[in-house]
């Protein structure tokens, strides 16, 4: 009876000991351990408060581009699409891999823990993330790389286009802390550009960032941002075949029509299709960059424009002019060749002083014309440089 009371003891034993030996295998496994470990981490934790308990929050953050969906030069507007890597310490979220069967590190939703507002200062639009997990290490630390599609105003500097370097500038900083809650350092690796892709007709030459400390006039504080500024180099090679070489000739063909015989009215038709091509390079130049008028090649074909009226207006006069003179011409013939009877009344035709005159008129204005040409080059160049 006593043997049978001993076994019962024994086995009641061994069952409770084989059973704690499961559950307590069962409740160290790697899920269910994460999510003691989550449970533990955020049962006291509040997203809204920034982890300042050891001083100001240290910010690396790092940038990845992927390439430029557009650059818009008449709106000064351009579209990116990056990665942004943010890494920090948040004290609250530590633990010990040990007592969680070996974690030493989660996955967390942004909105479960706090984040720093990283936001974009001059944004076109609303700044469009995709939503991304956040990496905790046992330490503390925290990384977060989220995907952005941002609009942002680019300010630019058209006038030498087509042959111009650009430079847009992204500016990112934190909207609420100042530099006493949130410190904002750049990465120490360079931008990486390796899965840039080129965009239109520019290509990007460099990446430079920046870290800056400003004072606002609506705060006391300092306030840390982050400036990337991307160079961009067009290429002008198209331009130059379509644009810029037929502009050019319009310009020296306009000082050419002085050099047209006035014997007839070919001169005054060159100077109209004249007028009417550079009208239309104005307005291909404008379809282009409606910010034309401050491009050196938009003053240089509206200055073309206002020569090529005035030699419409000198081409009419000499037209004129030489229309009075062939008239004049043919009355004298017509009195060369009035006989009356026996005697043959010639008349002396006097030297043409009207023909002589319009070759030195031509060649005055072609002179006047090509002096006023250079000044005005010179004029325009002097204003852009």
């Amino acid at each position: 009876m006593a043997c049978r009371w001993l076994q019962l003891i024994l086995g009641s034993y061994w069952i409770i000991s084989v059973s704690a030996l499961i559950v307590n295998e069962y409740y160290h496994t790697s899920p269910i351990a994460q999510s003691r470990l989550i449970f533990d981490l955020l049962s006291k934790y509040h997203e809204s408060v920034p982890p300042t308990h050891e001083g100001p929050v240290q910010v690396e953050i790092g940038f990845t581009m992927s390439f430029f969906d557009f650059l818009d030069e008449g709106h000064q507007q351009a579209c990116i699409h990056m990665w942004s890597s943010r890494a920090w310490t948040d004290p609250r979220l530590r633990w010990d891999p040990a007592k969680y069967n070996d974690t030493d590190n989660i996955l967390l939703d942004i909105d479960q823990i706090w984040i720093p507002d990283i936001e974009l200062y001059n944004g076109a639009t609303s700044l469009n993330t995709v939503k991304a997990s956040a990496v905790i290490q046992h330490t503390g630390k925290i990384s977060y790389v989220p995907s952005f599609q941002i609009n942002f105003i680019c300010d630019m500097d058209l006038s030498y286009f087509p042959y111009d370097t650009q430079t847009c500038s992204l500016k990112m900083g934190s909207w609420h802390y100042h530099s006493e809650t949130l410190n904002l350092s750049l990465s120490s690796a360079k931008p990486d550009l390796s899965h840039f892709k080129r965009i239109n007709d520019f290509t990007l030459l460099e990446v430079k960032q920046q870290r800056n400390l400003r004072t606002y006039p609506c705060c006391q504080e300092e306030y840390i941002d982050v400036t990337y500024s991307f160079i961009l180099k067009r290429q002008s090679s198209a331009y130059s075949a379509k644009l810029v070489l037929p502009s050019v000739l319009a310009g020296f063909l306009v000082l050419g029509t002085f050099l047209v015989p006035n014997t007839s009215c070919e001169r005054l038709t060159l100077c109209i299709v004249l007028f009417l091509c550079i009208v239309h390079l104005l307005t291909y130049l404008h379809d282009i960059i409606p910010t034309s008028g401050e491009s050196i090649l938009g003053c240089y074909l509206a200055f073309a424009l206002f020569l090529d009226f005035f030699a419409i207006i000198l081409a009419i006069i000499s037209y004129n002019l030489q229309r009075s003179t062939r008239a004049m011409q043919e009355l004298r013939g017509e009195m060369e060749n009035d006989v009356d009877g026996e005697n043959e009344l010639k008349i002396r035709k006097p030297p043409n002083r009207k023909k002589g005159f319009m070759r030195f008129f031509d060649f005055g204005c072609f002179i006047l014309f090509a002096v006023t040409f250079i000044i005005g080059l010179a004029v325009i160049l002097g204003r852009r440089g």
